[in-house]
């Protein structure tokens, strides 16, 4: 097992941060704030040494329990705001720091989660003036980076900090354009500042314009879908071991489907579990594209948000006669307030 400098130096070869390559929403940045120390990297490699791994049990064990280790623990200067676009985006318009701590403390960067938060260089810095060797391995990290981009897909990637732009537009292959977008392949690309830069202008410096930054970026990427405010998460009594459940946008207009299937549709903010390793669908069909849509551990909103953005809204209309018929043939299960639910299913799509 690697200890000291080897450890250091693994980490800027195969540590490219906290996460899952295929959740639907990636978040680059340039490094990883906070001191060099070895500890971070030792840790990461008693955790396995792999490419991704968990934020918080990362930093619960390196004895860092700043951001995790209360029921409402401070927020992280970069990663509030990061977090407040991600709510933004999913429809969460109120600003609320004890929804971004809980988040932070139970979904941000998580191995099961919905986010990557992904860094060019391994090194902890605690500002870019800090002298550290930000260059080691920085072709081959770059390339990493940009195949997982290729290969995943996620459904937005931003960006932050300008001074890396051109690092940046590297990674996706791409030029933002004026506004800071850009499209690689079915993937939004956004290019921000970075959160907690000096010279941020005033406005950056609220959550109210992160907020609605990640609204924009919805409307950007289902554009005929609007965020509605959400009521913020109840956070009386809450233990860390209960995940906030965020509110989601509002619905599509109901098709004869969901007419179909009734009471026994599962709710916006339910998560799909899914069960099977390969796709079941028949080849070439669209109920095979549909099936594509999913992720594991996607809500039911993004579901039908995935759906509308990448086969139309048609498509998406079927979100809930897909859920029926896939949970009575086992291929998904639902699960609400991190436990699952028996949904009943229609009887015209049960399994005969």
């Amino acid at each position: 097992m690697a200890h000291g400098d080897d450890a250091r130096v693994l980490a800027c070869q195969r540590w490219f941060g906290y996460g899952r390559w295929d959740a639907p929403y990636w978040f680059i940045g340039m490094e990883p704030g906070g001191k060099d120390e070895l500890p971070w990297y030792e840790t990461w490699v008693r955790l396995g040494g792999h490419e991704l791994c968990d934020c918080r049990e990362h930093h619960l064990r390196t004895n860092y329990t700043r951001w995790h280790g209360r029921n409402l623990p401070a927020t992280q200067e970069t990663w509030r705001r990061l977090i407040q676009l991600l709510l933004g985006y999913k429809g969460q318009l109120v600003e609320d720091l004890g929804a971004v701590s809980v988040y932070q403390r139970d979904e941000w960067g998580t191995s099961n989660g919905e986010t990557a938060l992904l860094e060019v260089s391994a090194i902890r810095a605690r500002s870019s003036a800090t002298e550290v060797n930000r260059n080691a391995f920085r072709d081959q990290r770059v390339a990493t980076l940009r195949e997982r981009l290729e290969r995943y897909r996620p459904r937005f990637v931003v960006f932050y900090g300008f001074s890396y732009t051109s690092i940046y537009e590297e990674i996706a292959n791409l030029r933002f354009d004026a506004d800071g977008y850009a499209w690689c392949g079915s993937t939004l690309c956004i290019l921000l500042r970075h959160p907690a830069a000096r010279n941020n202008p005033k406005e950056m410096r609220s959550g109210k314009w992160w907020i609605e930054r990640g609204a924009e970026i919805r409307s950007r990427i289902a554009p005929d879908e609007e965020c509605t405010p959400a009521k913020a998460p109840d956070l009386t009594n809450r233990t860390q071991d209960v995940p906030v459940l965020l509110a989601q946008s509002k619905q599509l207009p109901k098709s004869k489907e969901s007419k179909m299937v009734g009471r026994n549709k599962a709710n916006t903010s339910d998560i799909i579990r899914v069960l099977v390793e390969e796709n079941p669908k028949r080849s070439g069909s669209k109920s095979r594209a549909r099936f594509e849509c999913y992720t594991d551990r996607i809500t039911v909103a993004d579901y039908e948000s995935a759906l509308s953005n990448r086969l139309g809204h048609s498509e998406a209309r079927k979100h809930q006669q897909d859920i029926q018929w896939d949970l009575a043939r086992n291929f998904i299960r639902i699960e609400r307030g991190g436990k699952p639910i028996d949904l009943p299913v229609a009887r015209s799509l049960q399994k005969p």
